[in-house]
């Protein structure tokens, strides 16, 4: 999947040309690109002559990310999807150690480590915050349920049971990792690879933030986008987990529903002042200052680190 990754989408097509595995179906589907991400790619497999079979794609327009993938899902019927973004690097040996995983266990999902790398390419050294991805300690549902890092999703290969069991996703921009992810953990089915099978560029990707020409308000604006992408995650994974047993998942639907509480309390505490916040939410008034507490702990620490003034 690309999207306006025109300085390194040619690494990436080649790292899917160059999988050295039983010939493989590879699609390159580029969401509206503003630059040329595509002409690049289309460059590069017109000049292919090996064995796996490749399709291009171009939106007509820009569907963003979470819709891109459900075009992807229906353009493919391959029972077992490997995805990877125009800005990483998916090393030589990934599709056949992904392959080997799914073969040897009844995963949904599989996922592998890393090797960081810069902007130009050099390797990145640690500590990495990758690192704390939950799936790393465990594959629970009910941690699954509120957590907004299950794994590295440059790293995600999925069998497509996982799509015709719970569905497309229903809104939009949500990263697929934090849905496919929680999926899986449904069903304990999830698997890892202790070995790095991708590249995976630092700095460049649509979850990373522009620091350092940051203002104040720029971070209240990113971080009320991040705010309202965690709640549609946390409504995806509600529906998600309706779709199981109901003795199965009762733990987990409380989880979601008190995530849901906090989230829309963080939300609002940025929208209105301080004591119109608080007295709308006396009914609820510690969980009201807990989120407040703690959103403006974030801010805080956003000033020190940006030495802002106002």
């Amino acid at each position: 999947m690309t999207y306006n990754h025109e300085a390194f989408v040619a690494e990436a097509v080649r790292g899917a040309l160059e999988q050295q595995c039983d010939p493989i179906d590879i699609l390159i589907s580029d969401d509206a690109s503003l630059d040329q991400t595509f002409e690049i790619t289309r460059l590069i497999v017109a000049d292919y002559r090996g064995p796996h079979r490749v399709r291009l794609n171009r939106n007509v327009h820009n569907l963003g990310i979470a819709a891109h993938l459900n075009r992807c899902m229906e353009l493919t019927d391959s029972e077992i999807v490997v995805v990877a973004a125009g800005d990483d690097i998916s090393l030589p040996q990934r599709v056949s150690r992904v392959l080997e995983t799914f073969s040897a266990t009844n995963a949904l999902l599989v996922h592998s480590r890393v090797r960081e790398i810069g902007r130009h390419g050099e390797d990145v050294e640690g500590p990495f915050p990758h690192d704390g991805a939950l799936f790393l300690r465990s594959t629970s549902a009910v941690a699954a349920a509120k957590s907004m890092a299950l794994y590295i999703g440059a790293t995600g290969a999925w069998r497509r049971e996982v799509f015709d069991r719970y569905g497309i996703l229903r809104f939009p921009d949500l990263y697929e990792d934090l849905v496919v992810g929680f999926r899986a953990a449904l069903e304990e089915r999830v698997a890892f690879v202790d070995e790095a099978l991708v590249k995976y560029r630092v700095g460049s990707g649509v979850s990373s933030i522009p620091q350092q020409a940051m203002t104040m308000n720029d971070w209240r604006v990113t971080r009320l986008k991040t705010l309202k992408r965690d709640r549609a995650v946390l409504e995806q994974r509600t529906l998600d987990a309706r779709t199981r047993d109901a003795a199965a998942v009762g733990s987990v639907l409380d989880v979601l529903a008190a995530a849901i509480m906090i989230t829309d309390l963080r939300i609002q505490s940025y929208d209105q002042p301080k004591t119109t916040f608080l007295l709308k939410n006396t009914g609820r008034l510690h969980l009201a200052l807990k989120a407040l507490i703690s959103e403006r702990k974030r801010a805080r620490r956003a000033m020190r680190t940006h030495q802002w003034t106002v």
